[in-house]
């Protein structure tokens, strides 16, 4: 059944001129992405996708091979290598660099931002397609009333915006009960609202942390990243938040992979991106 249900998808690809097949991903990869193979001890955190363990093979089965993995990583509060400390430090104490919360009430400014920063620090990564406005008022309407600002960072040199981390509350952690129903129950939706002023969740998501690659190529402001992945630690322990998410990166996106290791997390997850030819 599923080699015939993806024969009829290559079959269909092949006639809007397509010669190969890729994904899972939702529309493109700043969605959900690929297919858990590893990490099937808890649940999924906010926004990311699950399944059962015989989706894989069941995939493989049908002649598309691995393309590529991504990671998760999870973080527990207060485990953040000196190393890392004191170069956050240092970047943090330079006159012209300031980390501040993302602010609410200028929401489509920030939201412009996260546009422009992710634009320019994912051009390089593999199967990379930039965010539009029209699309990411569509992600930022779905997360607003989610966002805690203490953990939604912008940071700025000389007053410009030159690096951005994005972490959530996981709402996963309040909805369990809700049978998988949000939005088309409003009591849901209160019950949530409630709960998100009154119990916030103990974890979080890092979901988009980055530099604009004018600053990450430069020796003085390449350190960004690490003053960011600090302060949004130190910010979500004040905040009562006692781990989290850092999910996804790339399996060879190395750099990235040993400073999130430096940070004390540990991947916990894969995720698996298939493809197929079908020319």
């Amino acid at each position: 059944m599923a080699r015939a249900l993806f024969d009829a998808a290559s079959g269909w690809a092949r006639a809007k001129g397509r010669s190969r097949l890729r994904g899972p991903f939702t529309l493109d990869s700043k969605g959900e992405v690929g297919v858990l193979i590893q990490g099937f001890d808890s649940p999924p955190r906010i926004g990311m996708p699950h399944n059962k363990p015989y989706v894989g093979p069941l995939i493989e089965s049908a002649g598309l091979a691995k393309a590529k993995d991504f990671y998760a990583w999870w973080y527990t509060s207060g485990h953040i290598d000196e190393r890392t400390r004191k170069i956050a430090e240092r970047t943090l104490q330079l006159p012209n660099v300031r980390v501040r919360p993302m602010e609410l009430r200028h929401f489509r400014r920030e939201v412009d931002i996260v546009r422009d920063v992710y634009n320019s620090a994912w051009a390089g990564n593999w199967n990379f397609t930039p965010f539009t406005s029209d699309e990411l008022e569509i992600v930022a309407t779905e997360y607003k009333m989610f966002v805690d600002p203490e953990i939604a960072l912008v940071g700025e040199v000389d007053g410009k915006p030159a690096a951005m981390c994005f972490a959530i509350p996981d709402v996963n952690e309040m909805v369990k009960d809700f049978d998988g129903e949000l939005m088309k129950r409003p009591l849901h939706l209160a019950k949530l609202l409630w709960r998100l002023k009154f119990r916030r969740p103990r974890h979080a998501r890092l979901m988009l942390l980055g530099v604009k690659e004018e600053y990450r190529a430069s020796h003085k402001y390449g350190t960004l990243a690490a003053a960011l992945y600090v302060e949004v630690a130190r910010r979500g322990a004040a905040r009562g938040y006692v781990g989290g998410e850092l999910s996804w990166t790339l399996e060879d996106n190395v750099m990235i992979n040993r400073g999130i290791e430096r940070m004390g997390a540990r991947r916990y997850k894969t995720y698996r991106v298939y493809e197929k030819s079908i020319a």
